[in-house]
């Protein structure tokens, strides 16, 4: 009795041939690295959301502490009456800048000071700091803002850009307050 061609092929006990073999390894060296190269993009994806939300959130919060006391503030002080607050990485030496605010707080106003310098080293030594009061300290609002743009176009309307760099890009926010308060 002949067996069918397909029955012989399965009862040979030859093994494998080192061709079979290589065919095989290249193959699995194939999709080894085509997995391998989508978790790595997957990750380096992953890494660069995470950046870009970091300072997406301190350019956020940065803005709404600087809204929300410029909507209130009776007085803006700037540093130079002609010129608005400019903040920025790239200009050689500048190591701070001060924006004032004088907000009411019950029956007494309260000097709010906004600050804004360079302090320890990568991208997050670029810091926002606030104070309360004359005598109580500084308390840091965010970190990684490599730029702060506050001018008042207009008596009363104050424009405010912030950027921050994640590393892979620039980001900014900007918004126009109206004070509501403030006294002409």
């Amino acid at each position: 009795m002949m067996l069918p061609e397909w029955r012989t092929i399965l009862h040979n006990q030859r093994g494998v041939t080192l061709v079979e073999a290589l065919t095989a390894a290249v193959l699995l060296a194939i999709v080894l690295v085509g997995a391998f190269g989508l978790y790595e993009q997957g990750v380096r994806h992953w890494v660069h959301t995470e950046a870009n939300l970091d300072v997406q959130d301190n350019l956020r919060i940065a803005m709404d502490f600087l809204v929300r006391d410029i909507r209130q503030a009776r007085e803006i002080i700037f540093p130079s009456p002609e010129s608005p607050v400019d903040f920025n990485k790239d200009i050689a030496g500048e190591t701070e800048k001060v924006l004032i605010l004088i907000v009411p707080n019950g029956e007494e106003d309260v000097k709010v000071t906004y600050q804004w310098k360079t302090s320890g080293a990568g991208s997050e030594r670029f810091v926002l700091d606030r104070r309360y009061g004359e005598g109580s300290p500084y308390n840091r609002v965010a970190y990684g803002i490599t730029r702060v743009l506050v001018e008042q176009p207009v008596p009363g309307v104050v424009e405010i850009m912030l950027s921050g760099n994640t590393g892979y890009e620039e980001l900014t926010v900007q918004t126009t307050v109206r004070a509501r308060a403030l006294s002409e």
